[in-house]
């Protein structure tokens, strides 16, 4: 919802350019013309024109604004929840050592028998699974397939910290649920409240809010005792085992006993140092994230074409005005850097008005949502950039390629750089 409402945001904030765009065009274009006029003949020349035509242009920067705001935001906001949530996956994570699966699962007796290690303080199964919610987004009833996890209320937060900042873990049994505090709020639950889940047998279980925490982007938005969520398993395995070692242990050696131990029970096992941070995706996330390329480069293909066609008409009704320029005795080498520095001006505009566009909704989106900084994928953006100067200057300088092209009278050229 949040990621919408920015969103949403952003398209009302390009509405709103293109309401004013010829007046915030020619604010802008008189602001760098500031700069341009001491760019030679070229730079003066380039400065009139642009703020003569800042109607026309603005239907050209309108487009450019939309796709940077709008990628931009996009980007920005996936490339910070993401960021966040490795942030958050990696404070979690508190195990030494781990113990991964590799067939079907681990049972649960062998947690019980790596506890009992010299040198392991804590120890706890980690069961991955998938809930289903129903609830209200907009107005609206919808259901959401989310991905929980199933773990050994006494071990945390030792191997696993999920930060509560409400209730108390060691209260987390069967019939009881931890809830991440975004979700909580926005369901508008607290500790003692009651949220009704559906398992994937179809069982609905009513539980009971055990606590509430702060890493739900890395851990899910809900975490439950293995005693709850084990019956409702087709096969009630872990898929790893983490472990916690007592002060002063020596890793290699408890790592040694623990593969002997391992060993014994004939299960297809292997035993690291440093586990990789536990971060859960949504089983959908690959089908979200095709949607938005989806989307994103129908937006990117418009704003292309946009551009494209309306710099193309700006330029072939100028044809006539660069003649008479060549004419009157401009040196093509005016009238180049003339059009570069309003490809750069238009392109330019465009990028400055555009980010502030997704910076706006950006801001909001973190500071409510992940309570951090927004992460700037720069690769990405700089490709967008990329994309956006080089169709300025496609759009402005190809159809002039003629006019330039016109032989000056021999009258004394425009003097100046």
């Amino acid at each position: 919802m949040a990621a919408a409402a920015a969103s949403s945001s952003a398209v009302a904030l390009v509405c709103a350019y293109a309401l004013l765009g010829p007046h915030i065009t020619r604010a802008s274009m008189r602001a760098a013309g500031l700069l341009t006029r001491r760019l030679g003949v070229g730079g003066f020349l380039a400065t009139a024109s642009c703020t003569a035509n800042a109607r026309r242009l603005a239907a050209a920067i309108t487009p450019i604004v939309l796709v940077v705001g709008v990628l931009g935001l996009q980007l920005s906001a996936g490339a910070t929840v993401e960021h966040q949530a490795r942030v958050q996956a990696s404070r979690a994570m508190r195990a030494d050592v781990a113990v991964h699966a590799g067939g079907a699962g681990i049972p649960h007796t062998v947690v019980g028998q790596l506890e009992k290690v010299p040198g392991v303080a804590s120890a706890t199964g980690v069961m991955h699974s998938t809930i289903t919610l129903a609830h209200h987004k907009s107005g609206k009833p919808v259901l959401d397939t989310l991905p929980v996890l199933g773990v050994s209320p006494e071990a945390l937060p030792a191997a696993l910290d999920p930060d509560v900042n409400d209730g108390n873990l060691h209260h987390l049994a069967k019939g009881t649920v931890a809830v991440g505090s975004d979700r909580a709020r926005s369901l508008g639950i607290q500790v003692g409240s009651t949220v009704t889940l559906r398992y994937g047998d179809g069982t609905n279980a009513p539980l009971r809010v055990a606590a509430t925490y702060r890493n739900s982007l890395a851990l899910g938005d809900f975490l439950l005792a293995q005693d709850e969520l084990a019956p409702h398993m087709t096969a009630s395995l872990n898929s790893r085992i983490l472990l916690r070692l007592s002060p002063g242990a020596d890793a290699s050696a408890v790592r040694e006993a623990v593969s002997q131990q391992l060993a014994a029970t004939a299960l297809n096992t292997r035993v690291v140092d440093h586990p990789p941070a536990e971060q859960l995706h949504a089983h959908d996330r690959g089908m979200e994230r095709l949607l938005t390329s989806a989307i994103m480069l129908a937006i990117a293909a418009f704003t292309i074409i946009a551009v494209l066609s309306t710099l193309i008409l700006i330029a072939a009704s100028r044809s006539l005005d660069v003649t008479l320029l060549r004419m009157a005795g401009a040196s093509r080498p005016h009238l180049w850097r003339m059009l570069a520095i309003e490809t750069a001006l238009v392109a330019g505009i465009g990028l400055l008005l555009g980010t502030v566009v997704a910076a706006i909704p950006l801001g909001a989106f973190s500071a409510s949502q992940v309570h951090a900084w927004p992460s700037i994928p720069l690769p990405q953006i700089g490709l967008l950039a990329l994309v956006v100067m080089v169709t300025a200057a496609a759009g402005s300088l190809l159809p002039l390629r003629r006019a330039l092209a016109t032989r000056g009278c021999l009258r004394r050229p425009f003097q100046g750089r």
